[in-house]
């Protein structure tokens, strides 16, 4: 069991750590093209080069997705390995594992929905007649609500893992575990619950209110920090953890 927990934890930092540097090299257009879009082009014609840009990244945008899903799985994985270590008979236990299963079904959910939705709509090609303006801009707005389902269940998928990152914590060192663990466990779930009240109310009541930020390059900041610093870190650490024998019990 400590086994086949250690390898899920290194799974999750490896899957997490490479997602974020795939994400991080697209968003800065470092490893992808940036769309080409000429001065004063039309919202059709912005969107196409937006499409050819996108279709262009496709592989990596593809790659990261199946990285992060493949991190949300041994986030499930860990949640009966942790109840069964950190005792099964105990309800806090139980709870737990409950949490890691739903925060990483909801996350693997966000990754198959945006690469199905993603590859479909940005499909550089639209009917040559005169309802194609009116295709790609439907395309487009498909698009936007496929993106903006997938945020929701990725803040979804956060709030439930960082409940779920408590109740280990508490657990944790009621069973004598490293206290560096416990603490980067509870700075982790604080993180979570932090970036999800930027990302769903913070950033909305500030665009709302015409407030000038760079929001795009803060919400890659916080996935850069959270998804790449953090999670990789806490798996480590739990990954080492695992591997060594805990006997006293609380």
């Amino acid at each position: 069991m400590r086994t086949s927990g250690a390898r899920w934890a290194w799974l999750l930092a490896t899957t997490f750590l490479v997602g974020t540097v795939v994400v991080a090299l697209m968003n800065l257009n470092i490893t992808t093209p940036a769309p080409q879009v000429a001065d004063g082009a039309s919202l059709p014609d912005r969107i196409f080069a937006n499409f050819t840009a996108a279709q262009a990244a496709w592989l990596q945008d593809m790659g990261s997705s199946v990285l992060f899903a493949v991190g949300f799985l041994a986030i499930a994985a860990l949640g009966p390995i942790l109840r069964t270590l950190l005792g099964p008979d105990d309800p806090r236990a139980a709870r737990l594992g409950v949490l890691f299963v739903v925060a990483g079904t909801i996350g693997i959910l966000s990754q198959v929905i945006y690469v199905g939705g993603k590859e479909i709509a940005t499909v550089p090609y639209y009917c040559d007649c005169e309802f194609g303006p009116a295709q790609l801009i439907s395309r487009a707005a498909i698009l936007d609500v496929v993106v903006g389902i997938q945020d929701w269940l990725l803040s979804t998928s956060i709030v439930v893992l960082s409940l779920g990152l408590l109740a280990t914590a508490e657990l944790a060192r009621a069973w004598k575990w490293a206290n560096f663990f416990v603490v980067v466990t509870r700075l982790l779930a604080i993180a979570g619950f932090a970036t999800v009240a930027w990302d769903r109310v913070a950033a909305p009541v500030l665009k709302r209110a015409q407030v000038d930020l760079p929001y795009d390059l803060i919400g890659l900041g916080l996935i850069v920090v959270v998804a790449g610093v953090g999670v990789p870190v806490w798996g480590i650490l739990l990954g080492r953890t695992l591997s060594r024998e805990v006997t006293v019990q609380p």
